[in-house]
């Protein structure tokens, strides 16, 4: 089965922060969804492809940006298709700290990630 053939779900929790993933594949392209926290929303939206740098669109008051842009800059460099990343987290009276690791949550995702797409392409 190729990676075309099936999405990928992962899920990475951290004391009261769970941050969860999916992958759908849309033919050759890549659409990945980053949501957590106690009310999932759209916070960004980055869009990439091997030809085009990265575009973001941030909604008002809203960080997500940092995760869709760091998401969308590594999967140009690895995947071969068009990518839209879309993420929103929200956990209520958040910390620096948690923050942090939130961030190490979606870092860790994404190195899942890109594992999981050399291995089920090969």
């Amino acid at each position: 089965m190729s990676a075309h053939d099936t999405n990928i779900v992962l899920t990475q929790t951290t004391g009261r922060i769970t941050v969860t993933l999916r992958a759908v594949f849309m033919g050759p392209d890549l659409c990945v969804l980053i949501t957590g926290g106690e009310a999932p929303h759209l916070g960004a939206i980055s869009c990439t492809s091997p030809e085009h740098p990265v575009e973001t669109v941030r909604f008002v008051s809203h960080k997500e940006y940092h995760v869709t842009e760091m998401f969308a800059e590594h999967l140009r460099a690895v995947f071969g298709g068009n990518v839209a990343v879309l993420c929103g987290i929200h956990v209520d009276n958040i910390t620096k700290e948690e923050i942090d690791e939130t961030l190490a949550l979606c870092r860790g995702l994404l190195s899942s990630l890109c594992a999981r797409l050399k291995e089920e392409t090969r």
